[in-house]
């Protein structure tokens, strides 16, 4: 299939709207995720918020201990789209993140026979201008 970036708009309004996580990440699946030519677009990249929004994640999971390890992530930053893989207590995880408004969601791969995948969505908020957090 060839790539069609018009897509990601329908990803992220997708994203953003869906009550099933599961189609969302099925629909980023089936036109970018088996597409060789789309993961040879965007540049490595690192995000301080989503990284803290994948450990809050993973904490509600596994506790407050829990270990985000082996990033890997790509941004498109044209389309204000970052995805990629990461592992939470060694498992893998898929992240899917639109910086532009701040939603974002993981696919966490069921590891036993018949063990579903598991789908989180955080979102998060600008904070208005001239907020600064109190010393507390």
């Amino acid at each position: 299939m060839p790539l069609n970036l018009t897509n990601i708009d329908t990803l992220k309004h997708q994203l953003a709207t869906a009550p099933v996580l599961e189609k969302v990440y099925k629909y980023f699946l089936d036109h970018f995720g088996e597409n060789e030519e789309f993961f040879n677009l965007g540049a490595r990249a690192d995000d301080e918020v989503l990284a803290a929004f994948v450990k809050a994640v993973a904490q509600q999971l596994y506790g407050p201990k829990a270990k985000v390890t082996d990033w890997l992530l790509v941004r498109l930053a044209e389309h204000h789209f970052i995805h990629g893989t990461c592992r939470i207590e060694g498992r893998p995880v898929n992240v899917l993140w639109f910086d532009d408004i701040q939603v974002g969601m993981i696919a966490l791969p069921g590891m036993r026979p018949n063990e579903k995948t598991r789908f989180s969505r955080f979102t998060g908020r600008r904070m208005p201008g001239g907020f600064s957090p109190s010393a507390n």
